[in-house]
Protein backbone atom coordinates (compact mmCIF):
# COMPACT_ATOMS: atom_id res chain seq x y z
CA UNK A 1 0.00 0.00 0.00
CA UNK A 2 2.64 2.56 0.83
CA UNK A 3 4.58 2.55 -2.45
CA UNK A 4 1.10 2.87 -4.09
CA UNK A 5 0.35 5.43 -2.33
CA UNK A 6 4.09 7.45 -2.72
CA UNK A 7 2.19 7.48 -6.78
CA UNK A 8 0.45 10.20 -5.29
CA UNK A 9 2.18 11.93 -3.03
CA UNK A 10 0.73 15.79 -3.47
CA UNK A 11 -2.56 14.37 -1.98
CA UNK A 12 -0.91 12.59 0.91
CA UNK A 13 -1.30 14.59 3.92
CA UNK A 14 -4.18 14.54 7.02
CA UNK A 15 -6.96 12.24 5.79
CA UNK A 16 -9.15 15.07 3.61
CA UNK A 17 -5.62 16.55 2.78
CA UNK A 18 -3.58 13.10 2.28
CA UNK A 19 -6.65 11.08 0.76
CA UNK A 20 -6.21 10.13 -3.36
CA UNK A 21 -8.94 12.53 -4.79
CA UNK A 22 -11.07 10.45 -7.12
CA UNK A 23 -14.09 11.00 -9.55
CA UNK A 24 -16.52 8.28 -9.64
CA UNK A 25 -18.74 8.31 -12.76
CA UNK A 26 -21.24 5.19 -13.47
CA UNK A 27 -24.22 5.70 -10.64
CA UNK A 28 -27.53 4.80 -12.13
CA UNK A 29 -31.04 6.45 -12.45
CA UNK A 30 -31.97 4.89 -9.52
CA UNK A 31 -29.88 3.54 -5.92
CA UNK A 32 -29.84 -0.04 -6.76
CA UNK A 33 -27.16 -2.81 -5.67
CA UNK A 34 -24.59 -1.46 -7.84
CA UNK A 35 -25.21 2.20 -6.65
CA UNK A 36 -24.86 0.81 -3.04
CA UNK A 37 -22.11 -1.40 -3.27
CA UNK A 38 -20.07 1.34 -4.63
CA UNK A 39 -20.86 3.98 -1.89
CA UNK A 40 -20.93 1.71 1.10
CA UNK A 41 -17.47 0.40 -0.43
CA UNK A 42 -15.79 4.16 -0.63
CA UNK A 43 -17.27 5.23 2.58
CA UNK A 44 -15.20 2.46 4.20
CA UNK A 45 -11.65 3.35 2.38
CA UNK A 46 -9.42 5.81 4.87
CA UNK A 47 -7.07 6.98 1.81
CA UNK A 48 -9.38 7.51 -1.40
CA UNK A 49 -11.56 10.95 -1.16
CA UNK A 50 -14.40 10.44 -3.75
CA UNK A 51 -16.50 13.13 -5.87
CA UNK A 52 -19.12 11.55 -7.38
CA UNK A 53 -20.64 12.23 -10.91
CA UNK A 54 -24.45 11.35 -10.94
CA UNK A 55 -27.19 12.03 -13.54
CA UNK A 56 -29.56 14.94 -13.41
CA UNK A 57 -32.06 12.70 -14.27
CA UNK A 58 -32.05 9.80 -11.20
CA UNK A 59 -35.20 9.82 -9.10
CA UNK A 60 -33.69 10.98 -6.29
CA UNK A 61 -32.65 8.14 -4.40
CA UNK A 62 -29.23 8.19 -5.67
CA UNK A 63 -28.95 11.84 -4.11
CA UNK A 64 -30.44 10.67 -0.52
CA UNK A 65 -28.13 7.95 -0.53
CA UNK A 66 -24.74 9.84 -0.86
CA UNK A 67 -26.52 12.56 1.48
CA UNK A 68 -26.97 9.92 4.22
CA UNK A 69 -23.08 8.94 3.73
CA UNK A 70 -21.91 12.39 3.53
CA UNK A 71 -20.21 12.40 0.07
CA UNK A 72 -19.34 15.30 -1.97
CA UNK A 73 -21.57 14.72 -5.59
CA UNK A 74 -22.33 16.76 -8.61
CA UNK A 75 -25.33 16.06 -11.00
CA UNK A 76 -24.30 16.45 -14.67
CA UNK A 77 -25.85 14.53 -18.10
CA UNK A 78 -25.35 10.83 -17.56
CA UNK A 79 -27.78 9.25 -19.57
CA UNK A 80 -29.04 6.12 -22.00
CA UNK A 81 -27.45 5.54 -25.17
CA UNK A 82 -28.84 2.49 -26.99
CA UNK A 83 -31.21 1.75 -30.07
CA UNK A 84 -34.26 0.72 -27.55
CA UNK A 85 -34.67 3.97 -26.70
CA UNK A 86 -33.71 6.32 -29.73
CA UNK A 87 -35.78 9.65 -28.04
CA UNK A 88 -33.52 9.03 -24.81
CA UNK A 89 -30.56 8.37 -26.53
CA UNK A 90 -30.80 11.91 -28.69
CA UNK A 91 -31.54 13.56 -25.30
CA UNK A 92 -28.53 12.20 -23.83
CA UNK A 93 -25.82 13.24 -26.80
CA UNK A 94 -26.76 16.50 -27.08
CA UNK A 95 -26.30 16.58 -23.65
CA UNK A 96 -22.89 15.43 -23.98
CA UNK A 97 -20.80 18.28 -24.39
CA UNK A 98 -22.16 19.71 -20.89
CA UNK A 99 -21.05 16.34 -19.49
CA UNK A 100 -17.53 16.89 -21.32
CA UNK A 101 -16.63 19.92 -19.37
CA UNK A 102 -18.47 18.72 -16.08
CA UNK A 103 -15.94 15.55 -16.12
CA UNK A 104 -13.17 17.99 -16.66
CA UNK A 105 -13.84 20.92 -14.27
CA UNK A 106 -14.94 18.39 -11.48
CA UNK A 107 -11.41 15.99 -11.90
CA UNK A 108 -9.23 19.58 -11.64
CA UNK A 109 -11.62 21.22 -9.23
CA UNK A 110 -11.54 18.22 -7.02
CA UNK A 111 -8.07 17.51 -7.01
CA UNK A 112 -8.45 14.51 -8.03
CA UNK A 113 -5.49 11.92 -9.34
CA UNK A 114 -8.03 8.77 -10.61
CA UNK A 115 -11.14 8.06 -12.29
CA UNK A 116 -13.17 5.42 -10.58
CA UNK A 117 -15.57 3.56 -13.18
CA UNK A 118 -18.68 1.76 -11.74
CA UNK A 119 -20.31 0.85 -15.09
CA UNK A 120 -19.55 0.46 -18.61
CA UNK A 121 -22.20 2.77 -19.89
CA UNK A 122 -21.40 5.53 -17.97
CA UNK A 123 -17.97 5.35 -19.19
CA UNK A 124 -18.81 5.54 -22.92
CA UNK A 125 -20.95 8.94 -21.87
CA UNK A 126 -17.67 10.26 -20.78
CA UNK A 127 -15.05 8.55 -22.74
CA UNK A 128 -14.12 11.57 -24.89
CA UNK A 129 -13.25 13.16 -21.28
CA UNK A 130 -12.01 10.27 -19.51
CA UNK A 131 -9.62 9.70 -22.87
CA UNK A 132 -8.55 13.70 -22.52
CA UNK A 133 -7.17 13.41 -18.70
CA UNK A 134 -5.76 10.10 -18.95
CA UNK A 135 -3.42 11.30 -21.63
CA UNK A 136 -2.89 14.67 -21.14
CA UNK A 137 -2.24 14.54 -17.14
CA UNK A 138 -1.55 10.85 -16.67
CA UNK A 139 -5.02 10.22 -14.62
CA UNK A 140 -5.25 7.02 -13.38
CA UNK A 141 -8.55 4.96 -14.45
CA UNK A 142 -9.63 2.00 -12.33
CA UNK A 143 -12.90 0.11 -13.43
CA UNK A 144 -14.98 -1.58 -10.15
CA UNK A 145 -17.31 -3.04 -12.36
CA UNK A 146 -20.65 -5.48 -11.31
CA UNK A 147 -22.04 -6.48 -14.52
CA UNK A 148 -21.50 -9.26 -16.76
CA UNK A 149 -21.65 -7.92 -20.33
CA UNK A 150 -23.36 -9.27 -23.57
CA UNK A 151 -21.03 -10.36 -25.70
CA UNK A 152 -22.26 -8.14 -28.43
CA UNK A 153 -19.82 -5.95 -31.42
CA UNK A 154 -20.22 -2.79 -29.10
CA UNK A 155 -19.33 -4.35 -26.06
CA UNK A 156 -16.30 -5.88 -27.53
CA UNK A 157 -15.32 -2.46 -29.32
CA UNK A 158 -15.82 -0.80 -25.72
CA UNK A 159 -14.08 -3.97 -24.02
CA UNK A 160 -10.84 -3.43 -26.16
CA UNK A 161 -11.03 0.56 -25.36
CA UNK A 162 -11.18 -0.21 -21.76
CA UNK A 163 -8.24 -3.08 -22.13
CA UNK A 164 -6.22 -0.35 -23.68
CA UNK A 165 -6.85 2.29 -21.22
CA UNK A 166 -7.28 0.98 -18.09
CA UNK A 167 -4.87 0.81 -15.11
CA UNK A 168 -6.61 -1.81 -13.47
CA UNK A 169 -10.28 -3.68 -13.89
CA UNK A 170 -11.82 -5.31 -10.64
CA UNK A 171 -14.81 -7.71 -11.03
CA UNK A 172 -17.12 -8.42 -8.38
CA UNK A 173 -17.15 -12.08 -9.48
CA UNK A 174 -15.69 -14.15 -11.44
CA UNK A 175 -18.88 -14.54 -13.57
CA UNK A 176 -18.39 -11.21 -13.91
CA UNK A 177 -14.62 -11.63 -14.64
CA UNK A 178 -15.62 -14.09 -17.79
CA UNK A 179 -17.60 -11.79 -19.08
CA UNK A 180 -14.87 -8.87 -19.13
CA UNK A 181 -12.59 -11.56 -20.63
CA UNK A 182 -15.36 -12.39 -23.58
CA UNK A 183 -15.65 -8.87 -24.63
CA UNK A 184 -11.76 -8.01 -25.00
CA UNK A 185 -10.41 -7.18 -21.41
CA UNK A 186 -7.33 -9.39 -20.81
CA UNK A 187 -7.87 -11.71 -17.45
CA UNK A 188 -3.94 -10.43 -16.66
CA UNK A 189 -5.73 -6.78 -15.95
CA UNK A 190 -8.66 -8.15 -14.21
CA UNK A 191 -8.90 -9.08 -9.83
CA UNK A 192 -11.70 -10.30 -8.42
CA UNK A 193 -13.05 -8.77 -5.40
CA UNK A 194 -16.14 -9.96 -4.09
CA UNK A 195 -18.58 -7.52 -2.61
CA UNK A 196 -18.76 -6.56 0.96
CA UNK A 197 -21.80 -5.59 3.77
CA UNK A 198 -21.99 -4.55 7.28
CA UNK A 199 -22.57 -8.13 8.70
CA UNK A 200 -22.63 -6.46 12.31
CA UNK A 201 -25.24 -4.18 11.12
CA UNK A 202 -27.56 -7.12 9.55
CA UNK A 203 -26.18 -9.87 12.58
CA UNK A 204 -28.24 -7.46 15.33
CA UNK A 205 -31.14 -6.07 13.68
CA UNK A 206 -34.08 -6.37 15.77
CA UNK A 207 -37.06 -7.86 13.54
CA UNK A 208 -39.91 -6.49 11.81
CA UNK A 209 -42.96 -8.44 13.03
CA UNK A 210 -44.92 -9.60 10.00
CA UNK A 211 -46.80 -12.24 11.76
CA UNK A 212 -48.27 -10.09 14.26
CA UNK A 213 -48.41 -6.74 10.95
CA UNK A 214 -50.86 -9.33 9.07
CA UNK A 215 -52.75 -11.70 12.12
CA UNK A 216 -50.29 -14.94 11.04
CA UNK A 217 -49.82 -17.69 13.57
CA UNK A 218 -46.89 -17.34 16.00
CA UNK A 219 -45.55 -20.36 14.21
CA UNK A 220 -45.67 -19.64 10.37
CA UNK A 221 -42.88 -20.17 8.32
CA UNK A 222 -42.24 -16.58 6.91
CA UNK A 223 -40.76 -16.81 3.06
CA UNK A 224 -38.69 -13.86 1.54
CA UNK A 225 -37.87 -11.76 -1.42
CA UNK A 226 -36.34 -8.73 -1.66
CA UNK A 227 -35.48 -6.64 -4.79
CA UNK A 228 -37.10 -5.14 -8.05
CA UNK A 229 -40.02 -6.98 -9.87
CA UNK A 230 -38.63 -6.31 -13.38
CA UNK A 231 -38.66 -9.72 -15.08
CA UNK A 232 -35.03 -10.80 -15.15
CA UNK A 233 -35.23 -10.80 -11.06
CA UNK A 234 -37.86 -13.86 -11.11
CA UNK A 235 -40.37 -12.72 -8.49
CA UNK A 236 -43.09 -14.32 -10.59
CA UNK A 237 -41.32 -17.62 -9.98
CA UNK A 238 -41.82 -17.14 -6.55
CA UNK A 239 -45.26 -16.38 -6.38
CA UNK A 240 -45.90 -19.49 -8.40
CA UNK A 241 -44.09 -21.41 -6.53
CA UNK A 242 -45.65 -20.03 -3.81
CA UNK A 243 -49.07 -21.89 -4.77
CA UNK A 244 -47.47 -24.46 -5.31
CA UNK A 245 -46.11 -24.52 -1.41
CA UNK A 246 -49.64 -23.55 0.29
CA UNK A 247 -51.31 -26.04 -2.02
CA UNK A 248 -49.00 -28.69 0.70
CA UNK A 249 -47.97 -26.62 3.87
CA UNK A 250 -50.57 -24.33 4.57
CA UNK A 251 -48.35 -22.73 7.47
CA UNK A 252 -46.15 -21.27 5.23
CA UNK A 253 -46.58 -17.31 4.59
CA UNK A 254 -44.71 -15.17 1.67
CA UNK A 255 -43.17 -11.39 1.96
CA UNK A 256 -42.38 -9.94 -0.77
CA UNK A 257 -40.57 -6.94 -0.55
CA UNK A 258 -39.83 -3.80 -2.75
CA UNK A 259 -43.78 -2.70 -3.22
CA UNK A 260 -46.80 -3.80 -6.29
CA UNK A 261 -48.44 -1.25 -7.69
CA UNK A 262 -45.70 1.14 -8.74
CA UNK A 263 -45.50 0.29 -12.36
CA UNK A 264 -46.72 -2.47 -14.41
CA UNK A 265 -43.76 -5.62 -13.97
CA UNK A 266 -44.60 -4.87 -10.08
CA UNK A 267 -48.79 -4.94 -10.55
CA UNK A 268 -48.40 -8.43 -13.02
CA UNK A 269 -46.57 -10.29 -9.92
CA UNK A 270 -49.38 -8.62 -7.47
CA UNK A 271 -52.42 -9.53 -10.21
CA UNK A 272 -51.25 -13.36 -10.08
CA UNK A 273 -51.47 -13.59 -6.44
CA UNK A 274 -54.50 -11.85 -6.61
CA UNK A 275 -55.99 -14.01 -9.14
CA UNK A 276 -55.09 -17.50 -7.80
CA UNK A 277 -56.41 -16.72 -4.25
CA UNK A 278 -53.16 -15.85 -2.57
CA UNK A 279 -53.34 -12.48 -1.49
CA UNK A 280 -53.66 -13.80 2.89
CA UNK A 281 -50.78 -16.16 2.50
CA UNK A 282 -48.59 -13.70 0.28
CA UNK A 283 -47.82 -10.09 0.99
CA UNK A 284 -46.32 -6.74 -0.80
CA UNK A 285 -44.85 -4.76 1.80
CA UNK A 286 -42.90 -2.18 -0.34
CA UNK A 287 -39.21 -1.14 0.05
CA UNK A 288 -38.30 -0.75 3.74
CA UNK A 289 -34.66 1.82 4.48
CA UNK A 290 -34.66 -0.76 7.46
CA UNK A 291 -34.12 -3.95 4.90
CA UNK A 292 -31.74 -5.52 8.09
CA UNK A 293 -35.05 -5.54 10.21
CA UNK A 294 -37.37 -7.22 7.54
CA UNK A 295 -34.38 -10.11 6.87
CA UNK A 296 -34.30 -10.83 10.72
CA UNK A 297 -38.01 -11.17 11.29
CA UNK A 298 -37.78 -14.28 8.10
CA UNK A 299 -36.78 -17.50 7.91
CA UNK A 300 -36.14 -18.72 4.32
CA UNK A 301 -34.96 -16.14 1.62
CA UNK A 302 -35.75 -16.79 -2.25
CA UNK A 303 -33.33 -14.90 -4.52
CA UNK A 304 -34.95 -16.26 -7.79
CA UNK A 305 -33.12 -14.53 -10.73
CA UNK A 306 -33.41 -15.54 -14.14
CA UNK A 307 -30.51 -13.70 -15.32
CA UNK A 308 -27.09 -14.14 -14.99
CA UNK A 309 -26.74 -12.09 -11.86
CA UNK A 310 -23.50 -11.07 -11.25
CA UNK A 311 -23.49 -11.30 -7.29
CA UNK A 312 -26.84 -9.67 -5.91
CA UNK A 313 -25.75 -8.85 -2.31
CA UNK A 314 -29.48 -10.20 -1.30
CA UNK A 315 -27.88 -13.69 -0.90
CA UNK A 316 -25.03 -12.23 1.41
CA UNK A 317 -27.79 -10.01 3.73
CA UNK A 318 -29.99 -13.12 4.49
CA UNK A 319 -26.82 -14.99 5.08
CA UNK A 320 -25.33 -12.26 7.66
CA UNK A 321 -28.83 -12.28 9.39
CA UNK A 322 -28.85 -16.04 9.62
CA UNK A 323 -31.23 -17.35 7.13
CA UNK A 324 -30.88 -19.37 4.82
CA UNK A 325 -31.18 -18.75 0.60
CA UNK A 326 -32.90 -20.44 -2.25
CA UNK A 327 -31.27 -19.14 -4.72
CA UNK A 328 -30.95 -20.37 -8.79
CA UNK A 329 -27.96 -21.23 -10.10
CA UNK A 330 -26.74 -18.52 -12.33
CA UNK A 331 -24.23 -15.57 -12.98
CA UNK A 332 -22.62 -15.40 -9.93
CA UNK A 333 -24.65 -16.52 -7.16
CA UNK A 334 -23.33 -19.99 -6.68
CA UNK A 335 -19.98 -18.77 -5.84
CA UNK A 336 -21.59 -16.82 -2.85
CA UNK A 337 -23.95 -19.73 -1.89
CA UNK A 338 -22.69 -22.65 -1.17
CA UNK A 339 -25.18 -25.53 -2.18
CA UNK A 340 -26.21 -27.87 0.70
CA UNK A 341 -24.14 -25.42 3.37
CA UNK A 342 -24.87 -21.79 3.18
CA UNK A 343 -28.12 -22.55 1.18
CA UNK A 344 -30.12 -24.48 -2.04
CA UNK A 345 -29.36 -23.96 -5.66
CA UNK A 346 -32.20 -24.27 -8.04
CA UNK A 347 -32.61 -24.09 -11.63
CA UNK A 348 -33.68 -20.45 -13.00
CA UNK A 349 -37.60 -20.24 -14.02
CA UNK A 350 -38.09 -23.27 -11.92
CA UNK A 351 -40.85 -23.00 -9.48
CA UNK A 352 -41.54 -26.58 -8.79
CA UNK A 353 -37.53 -27.12 -7.77
CA UNK A 354 -37.83 -23.30 -5.44
CA UNK A 355 -41.19 -24.88 -4.15
CA UNK A 356 -39.42 -28.34 -3.49
CA UNK A 357 -36.64 -26.55 -1.39
CA UNK A 358 -39.33 -24.26 0.53
CA UNK A 359 -41.47 -27.30 1.73
CA UNK A 360 -37.93 -29.15 2.24
CA UNK A 361 -36.83 -25.99 4.90
CA UNK A 362 -39.86 -25.67 6.15
CA UNK A 363 -40.46 -28.80 7.42
CA UNK A 364 -37.06 -28.78 9.05
CA UNK A 365 -35.82 -26.59 11.62
CA UNK A 366 -32.98 -27.82 12.60
CA UNK A 367 -31.65 -28.02 8.64
CA UNK A 368 -32.64 -23.98 8.84
CA UNK A 369 -30.67 -23.25 11.69
CA UNK A 370 -27.64 -25.47 10.64
CA UNK A 371 -27.78 -23.34 7.21
CA UNK A 372 -28.20 -20.09 8.47
CA UNK A 373 -25.19 -20.52 10.53
CA UNK A 374 -22.86 -21.46 8.52
CA UNK A 375 -24.26 -18.52 6.08
CA UNK A 376 -23.01 -16.09 8.86
CA UNK A 377 -19.24 -17.52 9.51
CA UNK A 378 -18.70 -17.68 5.57
CA UNK A 379 -20.22 -13.87 5.58
CA UNK A 380 -17.20 -13.29 8.57
CA UNK A 381 -14.92 -15.00 6.70
CA UNK A 382 -15.11 -13.99 3.20
CA UNK A 383 -17.56 -10.87 2.75
CA UNK A 384 -17.05 -7.99 5.33
CA UNK A 385 -17.78 -4.36 4.36
CA UNK A 386 -14.32 -3.53 6.10
CA UNK A 387 -12.00 -6.00 4.90
CA UNK A 388 -13.09 -6.24 2.00
CA UNK A 389 -13.18 -2.19 1.38
CA UNK A 390 -9.62 -2.21 2.08
CA UNK A 391 -8.71 -4.82 -0.62
CA UNK A 392 -10.11 -2.50 -3.13
CA UNK A 393 -8.36 0.32 -1.99
CA UNK A 394 -5.62 -1.08 -2.15
CA UNK A 395 -6.27 -2.65 -5.84
CA UNK A 396 -7.61 0.68 -6.88
CA UNK A 397 -4.05 2.52 -5.48
CA UNK A 398 -1.38 -0.50 -6.40
CA UNK A 399 0.00 0.09 -9.86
Amino acid sequence: MHKAMDRFSPFVRGRAKRSVGALVIGLGSMAYGKERRGILTLKHMENVNPHFLTSKWEDGSVTRLLQQNEFGFTRTSFGYLGRARPTWTLINVLHMPHLFWTVIRKYVQEHCALILILNIQSFVNASPAILLLKYFTNARLVFYLGDIPKDYGVNRFVGRLIARMADKVIANSHAVEQGLIAIGIPKTKIRVIYNGIDIDKFGRAIPCDFRGMHGWNSDAVLIGYAGQFSPNKGAIDLVKAAEIVLSRNQNCRFVLIGGAGANDEQRAVADYAKIHHLNGEVVFTGWTDEIERAYAGLDIMVVPSRHEDPAPNVNLEAMASGIPVIATRVGGIPELVLDGVTGLLVNKESPEQIADCILRLAGDPRERESIGRAGMLRVREMFDIRKNARIVEEAILSG
